[in-house]
């Protein structure tokens, strides 16, 4: 079903709680905030569910483009390999299956080299042995923590709500449930994302996140695009308490509909 056009109706795609299991980090936990998640997304008219079909989220960028920038590249289909066992991307549709908001997430093995290195070499914005590589882009990284950040991430990009829908609190819900999926599908250790340095006071208090840097710079097509580093630790305790502390400022509802894995 392409997406940027409105489906037969909302129901046409699958609930978000039936797509999920937590194959790790707290069950009991993860379960209630993926039910709450799920239920505050709709009481604002928005239905939630998991996509892993990229080519779907290249098309709503760019049926979307008069409210959306171009997609970043780290989660665009043209420049990357993105499999279905290290990817996914939210979809929120309204009651008439338009999709009104997205967010992407990509679990990404850094190795033993930093994320400074793989910014900064651009290899993590363009695989060349897919979407050749960026000659007349630069990326620079002064942000302390990519210095320290290496091993497994999940990477979240690709963030857009329509304008119909935006200053409903989607964004709290949106980014929170995008790290508890890694977590929950991954295990995860780290979550990072790059936000622009106009939204990033505002967004940080929206995704609760605590580590925020200034310090990128991407020069791309003769415009300098300047942003943050956001990242929080997931293992560490630091996820799991604002989760917490989320859930407790909400209703939460029992834990029903949201399986373990085998």
């Amino acid at each position: 079903m392409p997406l940027g056009t409105a489906a037969a109706n909302a129901a046409a795609y699958p609930r978000l709680p039936e797509q999920i299991d937590i194959a790790n980090g707290p069950h009991d936990q993860l379960a209630r905030f993926f039910l709450l998640a799920d239920r505050l997304a709709r009481d604002r008219g928005v239905r939630l569910s998991i996509s892993r079909d990229f080519m779907e989220l290249l098309a709503v960028n760019q049926a979307n483009r008069d409210s959306w920038e171009e997609m970043f590249p780290v989660v665009d289909p043209r420049f990357h390999n993105l499999r279905p066992d290290s990817t996914f991307w939210l979809r929120g549709v309204d009651a008439a299956g338009r999709v009104v908001l997205t967010r992407a997430c990509r679990r990404i093995d850094l190795g033993t080299g930093t994320l400074r290195q793989a910014l900064t070499s651009l290899r993590l914005l363009y695989d060349p042995a897919v979407g050749g590589e960026a000659p007349d882009e630069l990326l620079f990284c002064d942000s302390p923590s990519a210095a320290e950040v290496t091993g497994t991430i999940s990477f979240q990009a690709a963030g857009w709500h329509h304008p119909d829908f935006r200053g409903a609190g989607l964004s709290a819900v949106a980014s929170r449930l995008v790290k508890a999926l890694g977590l929950a599908m991954w295990d995860v250790r780290e979550w990072i994302s790059l936000v622009d340095d106009h939204l990033a006071p505002g967004l940080s208090r929206a995704y609760g996140v605590t580590q925020v840097e200034p310090g990128i710079e991407w020069r791309r097509y003769g415009i300098t695009h300047r942003m943050h580093l956001f990242r929080m630790q997931m293992r560490d305790g630091e996820f799991l308490h604002d989760l917490g502390d989320f859930m407790q400022r909400h209703d939460v509802v029992p834990v029903r509909g949201v399986a373990a894995a085998p």
